[in-house]
């Protein structure tokens, strides 16, 4: 049963990742002069908040994962695998 639960937590985290990625990607000029950002601050980052939208999947499914692993009841292996994500993402961050 929790397997299952687990599964249907990542397919429903997957596709709100796809709804904010292409919401993202495709407003993201939109998003920043709602933010109040100038037309040049628009200009210069919207690559980066395309980027950061886009791949807004690999957080989302850090946390579900975690939570998952938290929930089954096995902390040490949740914490393990933030810290292998934390390492991966400090590595590969766009900036």
């Amino acid at each position: 049963m929790g397997g299952r639960s687990g599964g249907q937590g990542i397919a429903l985290g997957l596709l709100a990742a796809a709804v904010i990625a292409v919401i993202g990607v495709v407003l993201a000029p939109r998003l920043l002069a709602v933010m109040g950002a100038s037309p040049a601050v628009q200009a210069m980052g919207a690559n980066y908040a395309r980027v950061m939208l886009g791949g807004n999947v690999v957080i989302l499914l850090l946390f579900l994962i975690n939570a998952i692993f938290r929930g089954a009841g096995d902390a040490a292996i949740a914490m393990r695998v933030l810290w292998l994500a934390n390492a991966s993402i400090s590595c590969s961050g766009p900036a």
